[in-house]
């Protein structure tokens, strides 16, 4: 591709089209990709609403100083991949539960807090499960860059914030930045450190929860004062909504197996998680040696009293005696975790191969580095060049490569649609009755916002399935049975039977052309007058409307679809035309995003489809109006509007079968079938306007 030509633009489409098109094939349901603005401050997010939108940051000007422009794609590529991961991997229903069974909203924000610092390094941790190649690379080089550009925990503003941000380094990289500055910080970080360690690896979405849940509940005295700060109960409030929009659940039939071999962090974990219980036995051993010998000095002294100071280290003792017992009885040091020991002994020197295997996040965070060295939580000092992650250039070349390919397909997409626009203008009839002349009409296609109405009409496509699939079967089994049926003719292959009767000239047998078994086309317009928004009566005609597109496009029969309306943008009539005969997608997308507004001329719109029908060569040719009620515009207001479209039918049946369908209870029935006679029908419950629309249309086949 011409780099002059690749604008940011159209760069940024192109990316955005190449991450999609990756994480819709893993997710295997369609997903989306978005910018956030700079106005945004973050780096990654999702929108749950259908279809899945992951949100990424374009720019990264806070990471200049620790990245070349040229790794923005890889860091945007392993935000993505992130996002995805929890997508695949983490269950939003069970977590948005528990979340939702607390008593209050703090309590549940704490919570989310823990589940996301224990969630991001799990789903990472499985990453190569899922996905492998770019995806993976990118990943590891994110953590790598995020953690490198976060602040160590001794900028922490709270003994609860510290414990987060610790364990956030803890499963980001198995080091933890920056010292301890609050005691109780350290201290709790060592209670929960082996749990947290569990559940990182734990491939069950749903024990993670739970883990992370006994994890708060053996923090509580922490953060039982962090709720008593109102600044950071409302940061935790504004997590707490953030995360609770969010849904899903993974597929059970898909849960990850641990991985065989461990990379350079979940060893790292593991190394400082026995440091921590070594450290705990060595602790208990020397304050039950304290202890044994304070009962030897008790029995020398006569009154059964000790020295305050001597009662005040005592105190201590059993206090520090008592966290350590708790912290054992978490279950932190089990023949579970003595297995888990073996198996990381087990797994044997691959270095260079387990660097493909990592974990974790910091909430906008990531990181990588399988030499990088051992550092104890109470004196953390790190070397950043520890934990660089190097990106090879074939890596660079390959996410290139994927975006240009996308930017040239998206251009080839818009030379293709614009020479459909060049070659098919809408048609504008001169359309004049005894009552009416020079009528003011716009013809126009919608005026919607096609990269938004896109997804939303394949979510109605997916909702109508069923209806799609029952309509396009009937029409099939019917169009079959008339390709095999014999006419009967004066030419042909001699039917010996009918020529010994000799009561007919058309003694021969003749097949049907196959090739004009689907001779017909079809019109359908739709009221999209402003008494449509009625009783969802505009939503039942859309959901007709994209039942019948989807299921005549499959079997290759023409249509059109118009909406009609009146007095509007200065105009008499208003025609919008959804699908043309040349049935586009891009098209058929509009359908989703048909509203009501307006008046309803009809005499003049179905004189105009049946004009449209007539230019038409099949030997079939159906009308579909779609209504609910009586005509009503300001030309009507001058004559009889009724009068008008009953006359407007009686011209369109010379073309073709013409079919009235009300819907909705409140519309005058009796008026609309005075003017369509026996090819009326009243739909007053919606969900049956599609099901005898379908009738109707294999019924007029039929004949």
């Amino acid at each position: 591709m011409d780099k002059t030509k690749f604008t940011e633009r159209r760069r940024k489409a192109a990316e955005a089209a190449s991450l999609s098109r990756m994480g819709t094939a893993i997710l295997k349901k369609r997903l989306l990709v978005a910018w956030i603005s700079e106005m945004e401050n973050a780096l990654g997010y999702t929108s749950m609403e259908q279809p899945i939108t992951v949100h990424v940051a374009w720019k990264f000007d806070s990471f200049k100083d620790i990245m070349e422009k040229k790794y923005e794609p890889v860091l945007r590529m392993g935000v993505f991949a992130h996002e995805l991961l929890h997508q695949k991997l983490t269950d939003f229903g069970y977590t948005n539960r528990i979340a939702n069974s607390f008593k209050t909203r703090g309590e549940a924000a704490i919570f989310m807090n823990f589940m996301n610092t224990l969630e991001d390094p799990a789903i990472e941790y499985f990453a190569p499960n899922v996905f492998g190649s770019e995806l993976l690379e990118s990943l590891w080089f994110s953590i790598s860059i995020i953690y490198k550009n976060s602040p160590g925990i001794d900028e922490s503003g709270s003994a609860y914030q510290q414990l987060i941000n610790a364990l956030i380094d803890f499963g980001d990289m198995g080091i933890i930045k920056g010292k301890f500055t609050f005691p109780e910080s350290e201290k709790y970080f060592k209670l929960i450190a082996p749990k947290y360690n569990e559940g990182i690896t734990c491939p069950d979405a749903r024990k993670r929860v739970d883990i992370a849940k006994e994890c708060m509940d053996m923090c509580r005295p922490l953060w039982e004062e962090e709720l008593k700060n109102r600044e950071a109960m409302e940061k935790l409030m504004d997590e707490l909504a953030k995360a609770l929009a969010k849904y899903g659940s993974p597929d059970e039939d898909e849960m990850p197996s641990i991985p065989s071999e461990k990379n350079g962090t979940a060893k790292r974990r593991d190394k400082l998680i026995k440091k921590i219980e070594e450290g705990k036995k060595s602790e208990k051993a020397s304050k039950d040696s304290g202890k044994s010998d304070k009962k030897e000095e008790g029995k020398e002294e006569k009154d059964g009293t000790s020295d305050p100071k001597a009662s005040d280290s005592d105190s201590a003792e059993e206090t520090s005696s008592e966290f350590t017992s708790d912290n054992e009885g978490a279950g932190n040091s089990t023949d579970k975790d003595d297995d888990f020991e073996s198996t990381k002994d087990d797994s044997g020197d691959n270095s260079e191969k387990e660097d493909s295997d990592d974990n974790s996040k910091k909430r906008n965070r990531r990181h990588y580095g399988e030499d990088a060295e051992l550092v104890d939580p109470a004196n953390s000092e790190t070397d950043d060049a520890d934990i660089d992650y190097i990106i090879d250039d074939d890596v660079l070349d390959a996410i290139e490569e994927s975006i240009k390919s996308e930017a040239r397909e998206s251009e080839r997409r818009e030379r293709e649609e614009g020479a459909e626009k060049s070659e098919t203008p809408l048609p504008d009839f001169d359309i004049s009755s005894s009552a009416f002349h020079d009528v003011n009409c716009l013809n126009r296609r919608p005026q919607i916002d096609t990269d938004r109405i896109s997804s939303v009409y394949m979510n109605f496509v997916g909702d109508y399935s069923w209806e799609i699939k029952t309509l396009e079967k009937s029409l099939e089994k019917l169009f079959k049975a008339d390709q095999e049926e014999l006419r009967r003719a004066t030419s042909g292959e001699y039917n010996i039977h009918r020529g010994t009767i000799g009561c007919t000239a058309k003694i021969f047998d003749k097949k049907k052309d196959p090739g004009k078994t689907k001779d017909v086309a079809v019109c359908l317009c739709v009221d999209q007058s402003g008494s449509m928004y009625c009783e969802d009566r505009m939503e039942q005609a859309r959901k007709a409307a994209i039942v019948l597109a989807e299921s005549l496009t499959k079997l290759k029969v023409p249509y059109y679809i118009m909406g009609f309306s009146a007095d509007g943008a200065g105009y008499d009539v208003i025609h919008n035309h959804f699908v043309t005969w040349d049935n586009r997608k891009k098209d058929r997308e509009t359908l989703a995003g048909m509203s009501p507004d307006g008046n309803n001329f009809d005499g003049y719109s179905i004189r105009y489809a049946a004009k449209l029908l007539s230019q038409r060569r099949e030997s079939k040719k159906l009308l579909f109006v779609v209504s609910d009620g009586e005509p009503a515009c300001c030309a009507y207001s001058r004559s009889d509007g009724i009068a008008d479209t009953v006359n407007a039918i009686k011209d369109a049946r010379r073309v073709g079968t013409v079919f009235g369908i009300a819907v909705g209870s409140g519309c005058d029935q009796s008026v609309l079938q005075s003017m369509y006679g026996r090819d009326f029908i009243a739909v007053t419950d919606g969900q049956f306007l599609t099901n005898v629309l379908g009738k109707k249309l294999l019924k007029s086949m039929k004949h």
